[in-house]
């Protein structure tokens, strides 16, 4: 397997977006939106390649510090990650894991002190489990819906 950074202009862009459907079609996440070129082309992309194919990817940007006082100070620079995506018959093995490994090592190296993500799935209980067990990630806050 094969991680790295790639361009948002890259010739795998329409893979990407191949898999974000991919992901959309699966509803497994609350209210995700496939992607399309425009979404990507301001972001980071890392992507997890096996035999010339993407099997998973990460999307990123550089988030400013509002009133997260708590974890970080206003005005700090992180480290947003916004998408993580492994292709369903890849699940499990560690992919997403070493995504996330490699894009917070490339975010440390670039000088980022705080990697933030928000997400949203059907699965609370796999999510938190990949991102805190896993990851190594500390739990901020939930958003709770209930429909009255």
């Amino acid at each position: 397997m094969l991680i790295h950074e790639i361009t948002p202009a890259s010739a795998q862009i329409r893979e990407l977006i191949r898999l974000s459907q991919a992901w959309a079609e699966e509803n497994i996440t609350r209210g995700y939106v496939p992607n399309g070129v425009s979404d990507i082309t301001d972001k980071r992309v890392f992507t997890a390649e096996e035999g010339g194919k993407i099997i998973g990817y990460v999307f990123a940007k550089e988030g400013v510090s509002k009133n997260y006082r708590s974890v970080i100070p206003d005005g700090e620079k992180y480290f947003g990650i916004e998408e993580i995506y492994v292709a369903p018959e890849r699940r499990s093995e560690g992919v997403g894991g070493a995504l996330m490994d490699f894009a917070r090592d490339t975010a440390r190296r670039d000088g980022y002190k705080y990697a933030f993500l928000v997400t949203s799935t059907k699965d609370s209980e796999k999510i938190l489990d990949f991102y805190i067990n896993k990851c190594g990630m500390t739990f901020y806050c939930a958003s709770l819906v209930e429909r009255l």
